[in-house]
């Protein structure tokens, strides 16, 4: 009986078998380095999402769908408010404008907005001040409370020479509120062993969210002041610093009287004056890349 050998075989069948061998090879190299290793990394993400799973069940974490949407939306409106109530982003913007409103008729007295850039006069405020404008500002204060018999030299308001003008003027004002507040309320500055009002800006302090390397939202300019007067008086300079555009809120006070002196038997002495150790602290927007770019060639170089 004849039986046909490969060489017997037709050429048609020879390139056949070919093809079915090379199809044979790609498909499994294509199961091999394709399919495969995608089947892997989806099992390993299989595992890992059982886990994640196990583990959120365990710590009581909701996973229902449909309460999770449910919780999702009652976030939103306690972050964006709803028809009823305000949301935390507006009580947020509203305490920023609340905080800022600080300096709100200086700057707008003097820095007018520039409505064909979108510039508004905190804008013009920021990247517009000029240390011509500082020494002048600073002077006039000076100025004005020497004739107060109250002087305050250049030490201190002025922490970092590196800083921003706008910083500056910043805690100039500040400074001229607190004292203005503090003689209006009948208490009295007191005063270094040359002359100089124990009244200093310290350091500015810049709030952020997220890591250190974010823009900060938020300054805080803190001044700390030494006054001498009652109680009573106090408490209304205090309370004054609250009203109207002001928010100059108290984060520290230190308050002592005299230390008591020998006296007579029966004698009595009056400890109503009392020393104070207070700082407060003035907040302002941080100036934010949108308005930068805004300002033809950028930062301005005071």
């Amino acid at each position: 009986m004849f039986k046909p050998s490969y060489k017997d075989w037709p050429k048609g069948y020879h390139r056949l078998l070919h093809y079915t061998i090379i199809l044979m090879a790609v498909a499994l190299a294509a199961l091999w380095l394709g399919v495969f290793p995608r089947w892997r990394n989806l099992e390993s993400l299989r595992a890992q999402n059982e886990q994640k799973r196990a583990k959120l069940e365990k710590n009581g974490v909701l996973l229902d769908p449909e309460m999770l949407k449910k919780h999702i939306e009652e976030c939103n409106n306690t972050l964006n408010g709803s028809q009823t109530t305000e949301g935390l982003v507006k009580a947020a913007d509203d305490t920023l404008a609340r905080a800022a409103m600080t300096f709100h008729n200086e700057i707008h007295n003097v820095y007018p907005s520039d409505e064909p850039r979108g510039l508004s006069p905190e804008d013009q405020f920021v990247y517009n001040s000029t240390r011509i404008d500082y020494k002048d500002l600073s002077d006039r204060i000076k100025s004005e409370f020497k004739e107060k018999n109250i002087i305050i030299t250049e030490k201190r308001f002025e922490t970092d020479t590196a800083e921003p003008v706008f910083h500056l003027m910043l805690k100039l004002w500040v400074i001229r509120i607190l004292l203005h507040n503090a003689l209006d309320n009948s208490l009295a500055v007191e005063a270094e062993e040359n002359g100089e009002a124990k009244i200093s800006a310290t350091r500015t302090l810049a709030y952020a969210i997220g890591s250190d390397t974010a823009k900060p939202y938020l300054l805080e300019f803190p001044v700390s002041i030494h006054l001498t007067g009652t109680m009573e008086n106090f408490l209304k300079f205090i309370k004054s610093l609250q009203e109207k555009d002001l928010y100059l809120p108290l984060k520290h006070i230190r308050v002592y009287s005299e230390p008591p002196k020998e006296l007579p038997p029966g004698a009595k002495i009056d400890i109503s004056q009392l020393h104070f150790r207070a700082s407060f602290s003035a907040f302002f927007p941080a100036p934010s890349s949108n308005t930068l770019l805004n300002v033809e060639g950028g930062t301005k170089e005071n």
